[in-house]
């Protein structure tokens, strides 16, 4: 899940959580109530130290949905928050499913 392209950037963890926050009310990941039950479950868990940023997920279901479904979008909007390129690594935490309830119909 990583882009042999994507040179790291020195990002802080407070830059990234603050990148995610106003990446998921972008316009394209807050267009709609579907897309927005999706991508609110997605916690930032901050930077990798291979400057990857780290999002946190319920499970692989919901990791490989986001990534199919939500993916270029996310990273295009943290990327302009952002001003450079980066990855990132999904963590699945299940501890997420208890505050998750069940995901949005398909």
């Amino acid at each position: 899940m990583t882009s042999a392209s994507v040179a790291p950037a020195p990002f802080s963890e407070q830059q990234v959580v603050a990148a995610f926050q106003r990446a998921v009310s972008s316009p394209r990941l807050s267009s709609s109530d579907y897309v927005q039950g999706w991508v609110k479950r997605i916690t930032c868990h901050g930077i990798s130290p291979e400057q990857r940023v780290r999002l946190a997920v319920q499970d692989k279901f919901y990791r490989d949905f986001i990534d199919d479904h939500f993916r270029s979008d996310l990273v295009s909007a943290m990327e302009v928050e952002l001003g450079a390129p980066l990855d990132i690594e999904w963590v699945i935490d299940e501890g997420l499913k208890a505050t998750a309830g069940s995901p949005p119909p398909p």
